[in-house]
């Protein structure tokens, strides 16, 4: 029996493992060392390694100092002086900030919210487009300039920090592009709200800017106030001043057909000439009855038949005349007939009637376009007054100056590599 290992397994066994596996990494170190072996290339004939220092001194080259010193010129020298002149020099900035929109009192606010949900691109430029233009606007500029002096509350510092305080132009142009840096105007299309943050040098200049910003933009409002209203009502004033020229020349049209025709009422005329015929005609009647009673008892040279004959024949003549005016007989040559004169008439009454109804229309929509100027009103709604900072914001002077060492480093790094790429393809 063979003695047994503290594995449990024979003690042949377990020798002839050890073997096989030491065997197995002799191998494997013979692979590994001829692996090294074929990697290496034997050195030239002659070939002497030199020194550290000459090694040193093969890769130190001319292009290596140029790119040492246009690192320290470009590099370190410009972000040493940007970084110094942000501490040193630059003056602190004070934000004073608000926050405004533009109210209306239209009763029909719902119905907009609903159009604008269904519509939300409009042709026209709302009360707050208008609004956020004009505090960016050159006006604004002339008059808070003119109420504050900007220009003195802008190179208050500029003998301390001429970089980031006002130039010497006095061009309201340049006032205008300086006023855009320091004053912040964002806007909030859906909610409509404007929000200013405004620099200056000290804070009660920041609050006083910003105040003067609040009052003009009030004052802008209610000039829109007034040019609405004032267009509203004069839309509504030229018609009624036509509505009214035109009834006054049909009122002029009446008066000079009356002349021409010496007439006041030719309704009423023309009555009065139907009684008259209607009584001659009865006259004549009678005239008649009495002649045929004349007739049977006497003569036929009574002087009374000649009298009654005469008599019959003016009331005849009478009633055609009568009749002829009122257009059943030519009233002459030149003249009109009563009918005429009367269609004429009612014509004209029809016109002015019309006239009058749109004079009175015209007056009704004055009295409205008046009522809806007074109801439909802007305000300026002020949701955050404006403040007093009580420390400085700007400029932010680590930001800026690792700002700026990043961007002159990376524009000397691409000069750096361009000068390489065009050196390497000569």
């Amino acid at each position: 029996m063979s003695a047994m290992g503290a594995d449990g397994l024979p003690e042949e066994s377990r020798r002839s493992a050890l073997a096989e596996e030491l065997g197995a990494m002799r191998r494997a170190d013979r692979r590994a060392l001829r692996r090294i072996a074929r990697r290496r290339r034997p050195p030239p004939q002659g070939y002497r390694p030199p020194p550290p220092a000459e090694q040193m001194r093969a890769r130190l080259r001319p292009r290596h100092l140029l790119v040492i010193v246009s690192f320290i010129l470009l590099v370190v020298v410009p972000a040493a002086a940007v970084n110094w002149y942000l501490h040193a020099r630059a003056a602190d900035q004070y934000v004073s900030r608000a926050a405004l929109t533009v109210t209306s009192d239209d009763f029909l606010a719902s119905a907009g919210m609903i159009d604008d949900l269904l519509n939300p691109v409009k042709s026209e430029a709302s009360d707050t487009d208008i609004l956020f233009a004009h505090i960016r606007s050159p006006d604004i500029v002339a008059r808070i300039d003119r109420r504050l002096d900007l220009r003195r509350i802008y190179r208050r510092e500029a003998a301390r920090d001429p970089l980031l305080s006002l130039g010497p132009d006095d061009s309201i142009e340049a006032l205008t592009r300086y006023w855009r840096r320091m004053v912040d105007v964002a806007y909030e299309p859906r909610q409509g709200i404007i929000h200013l943050r405004v620099r200056a040098f000290t804070p009660q200049d920041a609050q006083a800017i910003n105040r003067a910003i609040v009052e003009e933009s009030r004052r802008l409002v209610d000039a829109l106030n007034e040019a609405a209203r004032a267009d509203a009502v004069r839309y509504a004033e030229q018609d009624l001043a036509e509505a009214r020229a035109r009834l006054e020349a049909l009122w002029a049209e009446l008066r000079a057909f009356r002349n021409r025709n010496q007439v006041v009422l030719p309704g009423a005329d023309a009555a009065a000439r139907v009684a008259l015929i209607g009584w001659l005609q009865d006259r004549m009647a009678e005239a008649l009855v009495e002649r045929a009673t004349l007739v049977e008892t006497t003569r036929e040279n009574d002087p009374r038949l000649a009298r009654l004959d005469r008599r019959i024949a003016a009331i005849a003549a009478r009633i055609a005349e009568e009749r002829a005016r009122l257009g059943s007989e030519s009233a002459g040559a030149g003249g009109r007939t009563m009918s005429q004169v009367l269609a004429d008439y009612e014509a004209l009454l029809v016109d002015i009637e019309f006239a009058q109804g749109a004079y009175l229309a015209a007056m009704g929509q004055l009295d409205a376009a008046r009522a809806e100027a007074r109801r439909r009103s802007r305000d300026l709604a002020v949701h955050v007054q404006p403040t007093l900072p009580q420390s400085p914001e700007y400029p932010q002077r680590l930001l800026l100056g690792l700002l700026t060492t990043f961007l002159i480093f990376t524009a000397w790094l691409i000069m750096v590599l361009i000068g390489y790429n065009m050196r390497d393809s000569r």
